[in-house]
């Protein structure tokens, strides 16, 4: 679980992919949201 206010720096450029990870496919229901900012690099 990542959690309110995690920041995540990317070390490369590509794709970037958010999804739950879990193996109980019966208990996925509702969502999450999401906010990214992009801030270019030198």
């Amino acid at each position: 679980m990542v959690g309110t206010g995690t920041s995540i720096v990317a070390e490369q450029a590509g794709l970037l992919l958010l999804f739950a990870n879990d193996r109980d496919e019966g208990n996925n229901a509702g969502g999450f949201d999401v906010d990214v900012t992009v801030t270019p690099g030198p």
